[in-house]
This record gives C-alpha cells, sequence and structure tokens, in this order.
C-alpha cells in the first residue's frame, strides 16, 4: 500500500493514491453494537418494533429481578439487626455486670427498639389474620 502511494507520489501521476480508510474511532477492539446492528438487519420478518418490544421486555424483567434481589437483602439485613439486638438485650439480662458494655439508660432504649418492632410486627400479622386478606384471590 505504501509502496503504491510512493510510486505515484515519485511517478507525478495525479491520480489519487489509494489510501486506506482510517481505523474505527473506537480502535476496533469492540464491535459488538456493529454486530447487533448486523444480526438485526439479517433477519426476515421482524419489525423494528418487535424488536424493540422484546429488548424492552428483557429490560423490565432485569429491573424487576434487581429490585427483588435488592429488597430481598434489606429484608434479611433488618432480620439480622433485629436478631443481634435481640441477642444484646437478653445478654445483658443473664450476664454478669462485668460483662455488660451498656448503660441501664442505652438498655432501656434498646428494650423499646426490640419490643416496638416485635409488637408492630405481631399486630399487622394479627390484624390481617383477623380481618382477612384485602381483596380475594381469582
Amino acid at each position: 500500500m505504501l509502496v503504491e502511494v510512493l510510486r505515484s507520489e515519485l511517478s507525478g501521476s495525479d491520480a489519487a493514491p489509494n489510501v486506506p480508510p482510517p481505523p474505527p474511532a473506537n480502535g476496533g477492539a469492540d464491535d459488538s453494537f456493529a454486530r447487533k446492528e448486523a444480526d438485526f438487519l439479517s433477519r426476515k420478518g421482524e419489525s423494528l418494533t418487535s424488536w424493540a418490544a422484546a429488548n424492552k421486555i428483557r429490560r423490565d424483567e432485569f429491573l424487576r429481578h434487581c429490585f427483588f434481589y435488592g429488597v430481598s437483602v434489606l429484608i434479611i439485613l433488618a432480620a439480622v439487626l433485629f436478631g443481634s439486638t435481640l441477642c444484646i438485650w437478653v445478654w445483658h439480662l443473664v450476664a454478669p455486670d462485668k460483662w455488660r458494655w451498656l448503660s441501664a439508660s442505652e438498655l432501656e432504649k434498646v428494650q423499646v427498639l426490640v419490643f416496638s418492632g416485635a409488637a408492630s410486627s405481631l399486630a399487622t400479622v394479627l390484624g390481617k389474620r383477623i380481618l382477612g386478606p384485602d381483596e380475594p384471590k381469582p
């Protein structure tokens, strides 16, 4: 290629040299978008709207899964924190004085925290059981 360019310049001809196109902006390392476009254009019988709808469904499902796992992690974390707080409260009731690290006022706050959470969850469960479900399931 370079030899042809030099020959044309040395020979004095006015013909445009055969210059290769510039490399892609990304260096040619990742052509995934180009491959997706080529795959889409090579399909027959599939419209752009159906392809977009399928991609939207995939994105929505991904977001639902992320939300589900995020909520699951938060529920597990809340249960672990509640259990550890309950264990600390019981420990301070059972353990000797030299093994305790919370003062009486701090222990009272822990007790209020544990029993307010337990009482509210118990009231919620009993309320749902007594009142029944809000809507009948089809």
